[in-house]
């Protein structure tokens, strides 16, 4: 046993210290393990899917032991997990199947709530640059297992595509909504090409119409009525509103005002 506070353990060092007191045939299985790629990194959302993932790529490699498949996986962990399976790696040498107690432990942990799954459907962002096929496969997985893809995520679905691609696919029919999908990715295709075409042709302004000249004079008509200049007229900055406009027939004055009815 090693000690509590050593750091976290590594696949290779982990395997090294268990070979001789635990499996006599440890060397033949890591003789193995390096002829092919390493496992991938854990999917935090998708737990139940990443272990299904690992445990089939674990038996390719012909590793089956349970000490030897937990040792596998050690590297596919973040380090922040692996800190909280402190525990498990201290007591390794009495636990039947430490591999199937760190499955539990990280399902346990990790995976969602089909309430959660359904509200990642439901605020997915809209397509954006990506094809519609790769916006149908990043939804799916938040699908709650054993829920079909039945009317509500195929509306959902269509309604993050842009609406030209959508009206194309409401008068259609499909046998799946991957179908559709990828029959998405044909008309997405195609608006992009028109797009880049319709950018690359070079832009010809269209050149100024030369101007008609008119030697028409103004019609006296449009002149507005003559009144007389400014300083021709009376000075009647000394009255109010009122009797500058009505005269002698006003009926209100306001002062200062300096009219004179004999005036």
């Amino acid at each position: 046993m090693w000690p509590l506070n050593c750091p976290l353990i590594t696949s290779k060092v982990f395997y090294s210290m268990q070979q001789a007191e635990i499996h006599p045939e440890a060397a033949a299985v890591a003789a193995i393990a390096p002829h092919h790629p390493p496992l991938p990194m854990l999917i935090r959302d998708r737990p139940l899917d990443w272990f299904a993932l690992i445990e089939f790529q674990l038996t390719i490699r012909k590793i089956t032991k349970p000490v030897d498949k937990f040792s596998a996986i050690v590297n596919s962990l973040p380090t922040d997990v692996q800190a909280n399976l402190a525990d498990i790696f201290r007591k390794i040498n009495e636990l039947p199947d430490p591999f199937q107690t760190v499955k539990d432990r990280l399902c346990h942990a990790f995976v969602r709530s089909p309430f959660d799954l359904c509200n990642e459907i439901i605020h997915h962002p809209p397509l954006g640059s990506d094809k519609p096929s790769a916006l149908f496969e990043k939804m799916i997985l938040f699908l709650p297992e054993d829920e079909p893809q039945g009317h509500l995520f195929k509306t959902h679905f269509l309604n993050r595509l842009p609406a030209t691609i959508r009206q194309h696919l409401l008068h259609q029919k499909f046998d799946t909504i991957r179908e559709m999908a990828n029959f998405a990715d044909t008309i997405f295709d195609m608006d992009k090409a028109n797009h880049i075409s319709a950018a690359s042709k070079p832009f010809q302004p269209r050149s100024p119409s030369p101007r008609r000249k008119t030697n028409r004079s103004p019609s006296p008509h449009r002149r507005r009525g003559q009144t007389p200049r400014r300083n021709d007229a009376p000075d009647h900055s000394d009255l109010c509103y009122f009797h500058q406009k009505f005269g002698t027939q006003a009926n209100n004055c306001t002062h200062p005002c300096k009219f004179n009815p004999k005036n």
